[in-house]
């Protein structure tokens, strides 16, 4: 509307003064809307966090395809310790693998921090192996529509029979249980980069500031 108003004003002084106005209003209207986008994106970001920690992958991968729209799907180049761009897929992915690497394996702290100590509370906590009624229970309570681990095994394929399953799954639970030696397979997991802010053409150093891991086993 002013800068119609604008356009069409034939006095010079009116028209000055116009396009102060509109400036002005196009300056606050611009700034009202990176506000209004940065918090838009902001919780985008708290609800796929949030999703990741149920491990509510449809919701994860939703928020992720409409975070990235239509644009293409390949990764952006990140730099090396030297600043230069990684282009290439395998070593994009080499990069990222050292960088977690190295923050998932931190070595212990030379010293323990000091905890005061409080009364002790006997805690009522079952320690014997899991019986076949939890297992099967565990197995109906399974959300349907997550993505499968590294195993291929979706939620679905688990639910589908629960007796048959849970018949499985017990003895092999009860023996982890009772040797404390997880299965090596256990241990994997798929491990997604949720961007969060700022240049994200990054080195290693910049990569732990604005992105945050999420473990999506």
């Amino acid at each position: 509307m002013v800068k119609e108003k604008m356009i069409q004003c034939k006095d010079g002084q009116e028209k000055e003064t116009m396009s102060s106005t509109y400036k002005a209003l196009d300056k606050e209207v611009k700034k009202s809307a990176r506000k209004d986008k940065r918090r838009f994106y902001d919780n985008l970001a708290t609800e796929a966090e949030k999703a990741a920690g149920k491990r509510d992958l449809r919701t994860l991968y939703q928020i992720t395809k409409s975070l990235s729209g239509k644009r293409s799907t390949q990764a952006k180049p990140i730099k090396d310790s030297q600043g230069n761009p990684i282009t290439k897929e395998e070593k994009q992915i080499k990069q990222w693998a050292d960088h977690f690497k190295g923050l998932l394996n931190r070595p212990s702290p030379a010293t323990r921090p000091e905890i005061p100590t409080t009364a002790r509370t006997q805690l009522q906590v079952d320690t014997n192996p899991p019986t076949r009624a939890e297992v099967l229970n565990a197995i109906k309570l399974l959300k349907a529509g997550k993505t499968a681990g590294p195993d291929g095994i979706p939620p679905e394929a688990l639910k589908a029979d629960p007796e048959t399953t849970a018949d499985m799954l017990t003895p092999l639970l009860q023996k982890v249980w009772k040797e404390g030696k997880v299965p090596t397979d256990w241990r994997k997991g798929y491990l997604v980069k949720l961007p969060k802010k700022g240049d994200l053409r990054l080195t290693l150093q910049e990569l732990a500031r604005n992105h945050a891991p999420i473990d999506a086993k």
